[in-house]
């Protein structure tokens, strides 16, 4: 499949989840992705990692080829735009902090450069702290693997990444469910708190 233009995902957003222990652009890519450590590594190690930097080398050539882990994409076969996936991507709101609209520039820049090694950090964390629910619902994907894999997202090695939070302007936080995760939990009450 080729594209025009490329997707902006790998330049807006880090997606982990120990869970499925994996770091990725996007939940809908599916070629490799970098295992999430249970120790301690620099947020830069993830969102400048060679993983990332292929998607990011993928979507940003003027004539894509998708098949390099992009190939698939729900939201491609849905949209058929790639850029559109998250659509204001290029119009940063008027409400930022000085430090948010500082690295959102420089995202659009490292973007329309096509640049896969980028000076931007995440725009979006979207974090599964893990499967744990208090349900069993029929159709969950999750619900086979729930015994099997308790890990999570280690709320201490989140929030050591404070700094790339504060320029970021959107957290998002799924599980399972979120409310039960006791990582999750101290997550959301230090950003409450802070």
């Amino acid at each position: 499949m080729k594209l025009k233009n490329g997707c902006n995902a790998a330049w807006y957003e880090l997606n982990i989840s120990a869970a499925d222990d994996c770091v990725s652009a996007c939940c809908y890519y599916n070629g490799e992705k970098d295992g999430w450590s249970d120790e301690y590594r620099d947020l830069d190690d993830y969102w400048n990692s060679p993983s990332m930097q292929k998607v990011r080398q993928i979507n940003s050539s003027a004539d894509m080829d998708l098949s390099g882990g992009c190939e698939g994409c729900y939201f491609f076969g849905h949209r058929g735009e790639a850029g559109a996936y998250f659509s204001d991507f290029l119009t940063p709101p008027d409400d930022l902090t000085p430090d948010q609209a500082d690295n959102w520039q420089k995202a659009i820049e490292d973007y329309k450069g096509g640049l896969t090694h980028i000076r931007s950090t995440p725009l979006r964390f979207y974090i599964n702290f893990g499967f744990g629910c208090n349900l069993s619902c029929t159709m969950c994907h999750q619900v086979p693997r729930r015994k099997q894999n308790r890990r999570q997202v280690q709320f201490d090695h989140i929030w050591r990444c404070k700094p790339y939070l504060k320029r970021a302007i959107d957290i998002t936080v799924i599980g399972g469910e979120p409310l039960i995760l006791p990582e999750c939990i101290k997550f959301i009450e230090a950003i409450i708190n802070d």
